[in-house]
């Protein structure tokens, strides 16, 4: 079927696989994104959140940074919206699922399947969040990284499904069935907090 390897390399090197357009993210409970958020290790304006501190932990860093750029800059925006905008943002789910949604349609093949990985198979890079007030606006730049993988449709007959989601699901045998290819997806978002208008961009890297 060919190497492994060399197909890792297409993915990444495929230009038209740098910068898929992603749809829009719709209106969802803030509150599963803040459970999330707050176990994450994040970068929020060059500071290193630290998910086991009440203090430097990403959602208090957040919230306060939402109320000080609203207020320093006087902004008419509502300071918690900017900070449930964020959080929803920072989710790795969210942004995977929605990155899946587009792949699948992109990445396909008769005997190739895309499927996506747990936290086991990411190099889990750091969230990284900018938020900035530019020309009147609030604006932020969003970057999640998750994993993926490309499994042999062979090997799951009979014995695992693929859900709507893109998770495995009704494995039946022991043995974990481990991806032919495994890469990881950065979704970046660009919003004006300000308009609500935003480029949402995945990159297989």
């Amino acid at each position: 079927m060919g190497d492994p390897r060399k197909l890792a390399s297409s993915l990444r090197e495929a230009t038209f696989l740098s910068a898929v357009q992603l749809d829009p993210i719709v209106a969802r409970k803030v509150r599963p994104s803040e459970k999330q958020a707050a176990q994450e290790n994040a970068i929020i304006n060059g500071v290193r959140t630290v998910s086991t501190s009440s203090y430097f932990g990403c959602l208090r860093i957040l919230k306060d940074l939402s109320f000080q750029l609203c207020q320093m800059n006087e902004l008419s925006l509502d300071p918690q919206t900017v900070y449930e905008s964020i959080i929803l943002r920072m989710s790795r789910s969210i942004a995977a699922g929605d990155a899946y949604l587009k792949l699948k349609r992109i990445i396909k093949s008769s005997n190739l399947s895309l499927i996506r990985g747990d936290d086991t198979w990411s190099r889990i890079l750091p969230i990284e969040v900018e938020i900035f007030e530019s020309q009147g606006s609030l604006q932020a730049v969003v970057s999640t990284m998750s994993s993926f993988g490309v499994v042999r449709n062979a090997e799951l007959t009979g014995k695992a499904e693929i859900s709507t989601s893109g998770f495995l699901v009704n494995i039946k045998r022991p043995v974990p069935i481990d991806p032919w290819v495994k890469f990881d997806v950065i979704v970046t978002e660009r919003i004006n907090l300000s308009t609500g208008d935003s480029e949402r961009i995945a990159k297989v890297v």
